[in-house]
């Protein structure tokens, strides 16, 4: 299971890794990785309804697939399912589909003709792993943009995302992280953030 808070930054400004950093304590430099996502779903949006989410992500080099669920989000704090694994270019292995909540719509050759990419989502994002009060959390301060159909929104957010350990280690973080910058907690996935762009650009 997928556990972690989302932190908002409130402002447009770009916040400055090493910030992230110092108040943590964190000595090791971040990884720094340009990551682009595809999300599909049908033109009447059968996996949405479902509450079942699917991408392509390319980074480093690598295409992954993802399945999420939807989950549930309290407080920032975002728990779902998820199935990601390596694929050889930018198409789904559907083997590997079949071994996930999406395994009857893999089947249903007109449904899975449907598929198609309905928003993207390209940001760069700065990552420490590290070991916090005898939990591993990886932190990612994410910023750049949603687009669906015409329109764009801004990715601008901090993730705390627990790798092992008790997840009450990443309430502790989020209030220490807030204590020092413009961060709130926030239940929108940047999934959800591209179905809503989605659905305005629809109606325009």
């Amino acid at each position: 299971m997928e556990q972690e808070i989302k932190l908002l930054v409130t402002q447009s400004q770009a916040l400055e890794p090493e910030q992230l950093a110092e108040i943590l304590q964190l000595s090791s430099p971040p990884l720094e990785q340009k990551i682009e996502n595809r999300y599909f779903d049908s033109a009447d949006l059968q996996l949405l309804k479902q509450g079942v989410g699917l991408r392509l992500r390319f980074k480093s080099g690598q295409w992954l697939q993802t399945v999420k669920t939807a989950g549930q989000a309290v407080n920032g704090l975002h728990q779902r399912q998820e199935w990601e694994v390596p694929v050889d270019g930018a198409q789904f292995d559907l083997q590997q589909l079949r071994q996930t909540p999406l395994a009857a719509l893999i089947d249903d050759a007109s449904f899975w003709q449907q598929v198609q990419p309905i928003f993207t989502t390209d940001f760069v994002r700065f990552s420490w792993q590290f070991n916090w009060h005898n939990a591993k959390v990886e932190m990612a301060y994410d910023r750049g943009v949603v687009t669906a159909g015409h329109l764009q929104a801004a990715i601008h957010e901090v993730e705390l995302e627990l790798l092992e350990g008790d997840v009450a280690v990443l309430d502790s973080l989020a209030d220490t992280l807030s204590e020092h910058l413009p961060l709130v907690r926030h239940d929108q996935s940047k999934a959800a953030l591209g179905y809503a762009l989605l659905s305005r650009s629809q109606q325009h």
